[in-house]
């Protein structure tokens, strides 16, 4: 008798598990599961709390690689035109 009782319970247990098996793989599979979409959410406001914190430093990084591009690109066009002058002297 117990041994009736014992599978008459653990077949609706063996088929929630089984159920919720299947419902896991197939979302992880399909990778729309609400928690890879919650982990990218996560992550992205991580990211974004990091970078608020650092606005000084980014925006004065962006402000030296602006100016070092300026600089080289009025250098290079400075020395065209020089070469230019000057070539055109000795002519």
């Amino acid at each position: 008798m117990k041994r009736d009782w014992l599978s008459t319970v653990s077949a609706p247990k063996i088929a929630a598990v089984v159920a919720c098996v299947t419902f896991v793989g197939t979302a992880v599979a399909d990778s729309h599961s609400p928690v890879s979409s919650a982990l990218a959410a996560t992550e992205s406001v991580r990211i974004g709390t990091a970078l608020a914190d650092e606005v000084v430093v980014i925006a004065g990084g962006g402000l030296l690689v602006a100016l070092g591009l300026s600089i080289v690109v009025s250098s290079v066009v400075t020395y065209r035109y020089k070469h230019k002058q000057i070539r055109g002297r000795l002519q």
